[in-house]
């Protein structure tokens, strides 16, 4: 039996996390999904890397692979051209994601998109070096055709700085942490809105997730205190964590998703290493946002709340956790999203 599930007239995020999307999606069981894009006119690069994902899911839960239609007419044909040139056809084929029912490819030209617009697949397998070298390659082309058009971005305050390489360490922090505490695969889109004068990132994973990560951290210091003796992976694990870490995952035994996501984009605030809390603090400097979700629940951060991110104090904040966290959205792993304005830095008052 087959299950179709219309795409909406523009598909983004807010479309993708609706209560009725994710209710459709998880409530198939063993039925092959078919995704009927006949409505739709425009898909959010944003969300590439979630869709495409969804497809791996979809796959190991029933069975069989979904499929997509696109029907063969004009408007379709600029859709396919679209999803041709952000890579996300090449992708979905080349991973067995995703089955075509019509030819996915030989659309009109249409829009030509930005340079820095496309997908790119990490293996979980990549050494940080190797993730460095392809986030640098991917973005060589935007860097270089691109980000020239906003003079007043490409260089810092004093006039000589380079924002190619706060872009690099966006991407490259997330997609290591991906590699570090998901052990999965990651997809990225890079996406630049010139009219907004924003860069958009997305990364994905389908690992386990901010808390089952604490869960495993607790379970290795606690059986360190005991004396028991650590495998070689737990042993990496523990010489990772500061003496600072490991309380924090001492005391963390009735952590939420929430509290989990919360504590993670704090983790390395003490610490050299660039990191996730790094990768927010610098984006809500530049009054951007960022959204972490993380199995069934959301976190946004934004300008509004960065003194309380710096001190720490997101906890005990009720507007916080009212206004910027979304809880009971199932969609299994982490999902990252980032908004960059390309304009001056500014250092948000604490």
């Amino acid at each position: 039996m087959d299950v179709e599930i219309k795409i909406p007239w523009y598909f983004d995020s807010r479309e993708f996390y609706s209560y009725g999307f994710l209710k459709k999606i998880n409530s198939i069981k063993d039925a092959r999904v078919i995704f009927d894009f006949s409505e739709t006119k425009r898909i959010d690069p944003i969300i590439v890397p979630n869709f495409l994902f969804l497809g791996k899911i979809l796959k190991d839960k029933t069975g069989q692979t979904p499929m997509i239609y696109l029907p063969d007419t004009v408007a379709a044909g600029y859709l396919k051209n679209y999803l041709d040139q952000i890579k996300f056809t090449s992708l979905a084929k080349s991973y067995g994601l995703y089955d075509f029912i019509t030819d996915p490819y030989g659309g009109l030209e249409g829009k030509h998109i930005d340079p820095l617009c496309r997908t790119v697949y990490f293996d979980g397998n990549l050494t940080s070096d190797e993730i460095r070298f392809k986030i640098w390659h991917s973005i060589k082309p935007f860097s270089d055709k691109y980000l020239s058009n906003f003079e007043h971005f490409v260089t810092d305050e004093s006039g000589n700085g380079d924002y190619r390489n706060a872009i690099l360490d966006f991407i490259y922090e997330a997609v290591v942490n991906v590699r570090k505490y998901a052990q999965t695969a990651a997809l990225v889109s890079f996406h630049s809105r010139y009219k907004d004068g924003t860069i958009n990132i997305s990364i994905s994973d389908i690992g386990k997730g901010f808390l089952e990560s604490f869960k495993t951290k607790r379970r290795v210091v606690l059986k360190y205190d005991n004396g028991e003796v650590l495998t070689q992976e737990e042993q990496r694990l523990l010489s990772k964590m500061s003496q600072s870490q490991q309380e924090i995952v001492r005391r963390g035994e009735y952590l939420t998703e929430c509290q989990a996501i919360i504590e993670g984009s704090r983790w390395e605030s003490e610490s050299r290493i660039y990191g996730l809390y790094n990768v927010i603090r610098e984006v809500l400097e530049y009054r951007g946002w960022v959204r972490i979700h993380s199995n069934d629940t959301q976190v946004r951060f934004d300008e509004e709340i960065y003194g309380k991110f710096i001190k720490g104090e997101l906890e005990n904040s009720n507007i916080f956790l009212t206004e910027n966290v979304r809880r009971y959205v199932p969609f299994e792993g982490v999902h990252i999203e980032i908004v960059i304005p390309m304009g001056e830095r500014k250092y948000a008052d604490i």
